[in-house]
């Protein structure tokens, strides 16, 4: 395992649906990313610094804390076009969620 760059990800919207949420994530940097719910009830519109891990080619091991003590880990798979993510909540509700990746934005 190395780090790795997203930079070919950077600028790039991709939808993640999970079945009842689905967030729109933007690449902003190699090291922010700005994600916006836009079904569900799970998350707000935040700006986060993420770090990430490639696990192999086109896939990351990607984690960071929201604003409101919020974690996430997720596992983004851009060849296989997949996210398994594990979020704690600030109440300590852990989720385990997985779902499909899709561009939205140009390539």
């Amino acid at each position: 395992m190395s780090k790795s760059s997203l930079v070919s990800y950077v600028g790039r919207i991709f939808s993640v649906d999970f079945g009842e949420s689905v967030f729109h994530t933007m690449f902003d940097s190699e090291h922010e990313l700005t994600f916006r719910p836009v079904k569900g009830n799970l998350g707000t519109l935040e700006t986060v610094s993420y770090n990430k891990l490639e696990i192999h080619p086109n896939a990351y091991l990607l984690f960071w804390q929201e604003k409101d003590k919020t974690t996430v880990t997720g596992y983004w798979d851009f060849e296989k076009m997949i996210v398994y993510s594990n979020v704690t909540l600030p109440g300590g509700k852990f989720l385990n969620l997985s779902g499909g990746l899709a561009p939205i934005s140009p390539d």
